[in-house]
Formats: C-alpha cells, structure tokens, sequence
C-alpha cells in the first residue's frame, strides 16, 4: 500500500499556482526541471531534507536535480 502524505492548505495552493502558471506560460518562460523544483520547493517553504523525505528520493539526488548535474 502507498504512503499517502498530506500537504497543508497553504502548500497546495502554491502547488496549485505553480501548476496554473506552468500550465500557461509560454514555452520560452517555461523552466528546466532542476529550477522548476528548486522552484516549487521553495514556494513551499520545505527544505531539501523535508522534500527527500516525502518524496521517498535521497536528498543528495534532489541536490544533482536542482543544481542541474542529472535529469530527474
């Protein structure tokens, strides 16, 4: 059975707005996906650590992720 993790009301909104925004941009505002997490995390307010946690990913992984060094 999956882990189901529940986000506060505050985080789903940014969520939500990180999506409308995404969803609507124009293909040359869209970002590459290590910023677009560093993004969204920090909408979020979590921390690496937090995220690696919830994610189930190591938080080294999330680090090669936003700073570009892997494609997630």
């Amino acid at each position: 059975m999956a882990l189901r993790t529940y986000a506060s009301l505050a985080h789903r909104r940014a969520l939500n707005q990180t999506l409308i925004f995404s969803d609507g941009a124009p293909d040359q505002a869209r970002l590459p996906p290590g910023k677009f997490v560093r993004a969204l995390r920090s909408a979020l307010r979590m921390s690496q650590g937090i995220l690696a946690e919830r994610s189930g990913v190591p938080q080294a992984q999330i680090a090669r992720i936003e700073s570009g060094r892997i494609e997630p």
